[in-house]
């Protein structure tokens, strides 16, 4: 018997890539969950994610111990990916080393969750792991699409190919957007939602406003063992504006998910607008 619509929130599950004309398919884990652990049957109702920007509603319109067959319920709720016009969210890039083992999936799903659009893993000279040997990326992308489901996410966390500083600064430059960099005794956090003055035009060398800035942010976090000398004069030469997040010491992993949080908040431009 189907449950009732009100009976509880629909379940989130992720999508296989579409392919045109046949039915939509849930990720063989996902599919196995479904079916398994959940026992989903004819006439439950769900909701599928494809991680680029779409929520499909379905159901089940057949359901056996291996096999589970879904179809359509109605139209997709969409969003426009994340710094484009009308998104809630600024396109924020976090260049962040590896973490200590054990803390780069917890980091993935953090930073999905607080609404980064994408984490490039950034070599340093003081890097633990600097090519990211102990962990596997595809673990990665599970933690972050399994937070997806959880915090309402339509567009997934991007964990790019590792870059090193210069590389990952150069590339910054390009994309035209506000970059920052976490160093301990630099400007209050507070100070990113203080709007800029209405009388005065900012020089080159004043930090901007994030609510008057460009929709793309970068944030750059140091390793363990803080950045060295010659890095932060490349930080500070490259136009990087420093932000401090208190008086303690943070760990990667911690710092840069309290990092992006302020800069995701701090964004305002276009915070009020809906979605779809």
């Amino acid at each position: 018997m189907p449950r009732r619509r009100g009976d509880a929130p629909l379940r989130r599950f992720r999508l296989r890539p579409s392919e045109d004309g046949l039915p939509p398919r849930l990720t063989e884990a996902d599919e196995a969950h479904a079916l398994r652990v959940l026992r989903l049957a004819p006439g439950d109702r769900l909701l599928g994610l494809d991680g680029q920007g779409s929520e499909w509603p379905l159901t089940v319109a057949h359901a056996d111990r291996r096999t589970l067959e879904l179809a359509l319920d109605g139209a997709a709720r969409t969003e426009p990916r994340p710094g484009d016009p009308g998104s809630s969210l600024p396109h924020l890039t976090v260049l962040a080393p590896i973490p200590r083992q054990g803390e780069a999936e917890t980091m993935a799903d953090q930073l999905a969750q607080v609404g980064a659009a994408r984490w490039v893993p950034l070599t340093t000279q003081r890097s633990q792991d600097p090519g990211g040997a102990r962990v596997r990326p595809d673990r990665l992308e599970r933690a972050a699409h399994e937070a997806s489901k959880q915090c309402l996410r339509l567009w997934d966390l991007e964990i790019a190919e590792p870059l090193d500083l210069e590389r990952a600064l150069a590339r910054a430059s390009s994309e035209a957007g506000s970059s920052f960099y976490l160093e301990a005794g630099s400007s209050d956090p507070e100070d990113l939602y203080e709007p800029a003055s209405a009388h005065k035009t900012p020089s080159a060398h004043e930090r901007p406003s994030i609510r008057q800035g460009p929709p793309r942010l970068s944030l750059f976090v140091g390793p363990e063992g803080g950045w060295s000398s010659e890095e932060l004069e490349l930080l500070r030469s490259s136009g990087a504006h420093g932000l401090g997040l208190g008086p303690l010491v943070l760990r990667t992993s911690t710092a840069a998910v309290v990092g992006a949080s302020l800069l995701v908040r701090a964004h305002g431009a276009n915070q009020d607008a809906p979605a779809g």
